[in-house]
């Protein structure tokens, strides 16, 4: 590709490409002004013959719609179309430059620095997309392909909803039969209606009501939510969110067309709703908040006034202070020499009467040495005491023999007790059946759960010691197993960017993935253990001091896999920093952990050693995985999921108890 393309655009730099071509921002060399190509070559490697003719149709309908819905004025929210170019072996559409860039990397964004996107400019946005979708859905037109990637912001941070090539036209060129899709219905997985995904019927407005409402849970709560059970509140991830959004959202991700808002223009309307609700709420806090401040103006002016008074009541009192502090001192000094005057006189007179006493004690004395004198001529001699050497050391003798003799029965009792002591908090121990190395976890009384409202409200439990595998379960020791005809070999051999990963040497080290709870927990019985227990998984992943996490309250990426720019699995032992108390590796990110326990609230009895509940419909994942952000590793947050579900980051470890 040259800098200077058909003459008239002059290349400035490459936005992005996919399967279909590449997108470059260009100046236009007669206007001086920015432009977005969308450029496909016919000579594109593994581009055949059909496959461009069914881009190109993609290309002359996204050009001929943006014209069509740009006219007689542009539309606010939908990105312009400018011309369309077609060579004999390239074609070029020519569109509006969005320096904005697109949401997903907004999204993405916030979700790397932790702050949540704010539910204004979320409503905003959704809004204007709305919008965009009323003005499609006037024509009989649905989009059929609205993400994050396809929402395009202008340099006022307005919202384009952008690439029409996937449309649903009537009787237009977007028939399935007609583009390389797989049927029923093209689009992006993760963003189509169910309809769109299931049905090969004629889809209607409320399909792409569906896909915003996905795309608008995405924006408040960073998470994918055809990932999440069907009917998850967005509510359940943040709770900043105004009354009223989680029924809107419920209504446009509802699985029945007919229950959600009809088209562009209804939706628009109730999220407009929404935001005058929002901005009378924030009214209200600002009048509030003027209120406040004017209050506490007026009471900060009197507050001087008072002390000012105070000031001056404080300056009067010193001042009648220090001149009783003068009569005072001049009183003392005549009070202290008269003293001095009473204390010689005092002194004459002590040392008059010490020389008294002096001469009496002296006398005293004397006497009783006369005495003493007196006594020892009349008293007798003692007698000898000279009895033999037993009679004189026979105490000694028999504590010699007492601690000569008990050697033989203090020793070996020592030795014997030195034998037989308790591991220690860490001490390792290596399984037989698969390798495998223990971490041994003392008995404890610890605080499980947290305040957060997510989590479960802290309590007590009592653990006795145990001993919990220090990684998670591998690749090449779940193969064991599957060797001895036990275990079922994993769902899947691929990885979220790996196509081949179980069996593949190159991932031996590499946690086992695909695995349903089943699964886990007959590789658990076959290695003579057993999954362990909620209660024991969180206590040898936080200890008993309340760590927010293994290794402390801190967290970054040099602790644990998690929210990572390649999204997989990665080897255990590849993060040196973020062990917990006992020495367990990747307690938190790399993969959720499938425990013992059904899901179900938290208040078990007993409170020693529990068990969770007796039945339930869903089981227990602790820990986080590599595609979850930090909030998610938390060492007393809890998942849940069906039991019989396998996924590219769920994997699990075991427990043995003491």
């Amino acid at each position: 590709m040259t800098d200077i393309l058909l003459e008239k655009y002059r290349i400035e730099e490459r936005l992005g490409g996919g399967a279909f071509g590449d997108v470059y921002r260009v100046t236009h060399l007669e206007l001086l002004v920015s432009r977005a190509l969308k450029v496909l070559r016919r000579d594109a490697p593994g581009l055949g013959s059909q496959e461009f003719n069914n881009i190109e149709a993609r290309f002359r309908l996204e050009g001929q719609l943006g014209a069509m819905l740009n006219t007689p004025t542009p539309h606010p929210n939908l990105l312009q179309v400018h011309n369309l170019h077609a060579a004999e072996d390239l074609l070029v559409l020519e569109m509006e430059y969005a320096p904005g860039g697109d949401l997903s990397k907004r999204i993405q964004a916030a979700k790397t620095s932790g702050q949540p996107y704010p539910v204004a400019t979320a409503l905003q946005v959704a809004v204007d997309v709305a919008n965009a979708l009323a003005s499609l859905h006037a024509n009989d037109i649905v989009h059929r392909d609205l993400k994050p990637a396809n929402i395009l912001f202008d340099n006022l941070g307005h919202a384009k909803l952008a690439d029409f090539g996937l449309a649903q036209v009537p009787g237009g060129p977007s028939q399935r039969s007609q583009l390389s899709q797989p049927s029923p219905h093209p689009g992006t997985p993760g963003y189509k209606s169910p309809e769109q995904e299931n049905s090969g019927s004629y889809l209607t407005p409320p399909s792409d009501v569906y896909a915003l409402g996905v795309v608008l849970f995405e924006m408040l709560t960073g998470r994918l939510y055809t990932s999440q059970r069907p009917g998850t509140p967005a509510s359940k991830f943040r709770g900043d969110l105004p009354a009223g959004l989680d029924e809107l959202l419920a209504r446009m991700l509802s699985e029945n067309p007919k229950q959600r808002p009809w088209d562009g223009e209804e939706a628009a309307s109730l999220l407009r709703n929404l935001q005058a609700g929002l901005l009378a709420e924030e009214a209200q806090r600002q009048a509030a908040q003027q209120a406040h401040l004017a209050q506490a103006e007026s009471e900060k002016q009197a507050e001087l006034a008072r002390q000012e008074a105070a000031a001056r009541a404080e300056a009067l009192a010193q001042e009648q202070a220090l001149a009783r502090q003068k009569e005072e001192i001049q009183a003392q000094a005549e009070a202290q020499a008269r003293k001095a005057d009473e204390q010689a006189r005092l002194e004459v007179a002590r040392k008059a009467q010490a020389e008294v006493q002096a001469r009496e004690q002296s006398r005293k004395e004397e006497e009783a040495r006369k005495q003493a004198e007196q006594k020892k001529r009349v008293e007798p001699v003692p007698p000898a005491a000279g009895k033999g050497f037993l009679a004189r050391n026979w105490g000694w003798i028999a504590l010699a023999v007492l601690l000569l003799g008990g050697c033989y029965v203090i020793l070996p009792f020592a030795i014997a007790n030195l034998a037989f002591s308790a591991p220690f908090a860490g001490a390792a121990y290596t399984r037989p059946a698969d390798g495998m190395t223990m971490a041994y976890v003392p008995g404890a009384t610890f605080t499980m759960g947290s305040a957060d409202i997510t989590d479960a409200a802290p309590h007590q439990v009592t653990l006795s010691a145990y001993w919990i595998d220090e990684t998670d379960v591998t690749n090449a020791e779940y193969a064991k197993c599957v060797a001895t005809g036990i275990c079922t070999e994993p769902s899947n051999k691929s990885s979220a960017t790996r196509s081949s990963y179980y069996g593949n040497s190159l991932f031996d080290n590499y946690p086992v993935i695909y695995v349903n709870w089943s699964q886990a927990e007959t590789y658990c019985e076959w290695a003579g253990v057993k999954l362990p227990t909620e209660a024991q998984w969180e206590l040898a992943a936080r200890g008993t001091d309340n760590r927010t996490y293994p290794w402390g309250a801190a967290i970054d990426k040099s602790y644990a896999n998690y929210n990572q720019d390649v999204r997989d699995t990665t080897a255990v032992w590849s993060y040196q920093k973020g062990h917990s108390p006992y020495g367990a590796d990747d307690m938190a990110g790399n993969v959720w952990q499938w425990v013992a326990d059904w899901y179900g609230a938290y208040g078990y009895s007993p409170t020693s050693n529990p068990t969770g509940p007796a039945s339930g419909n869903y089981r227990v994942l602790r820990g986080g995985s590599w595609y979850d952000g930090n909030y998610d590793l938390r060492s007393a947050y809890r998942n849940d999921n069906d039991p019989s579900n396998t996924f590219n980051n769920i994997g699990f470890r075991c427990a043995r108890s003491n």
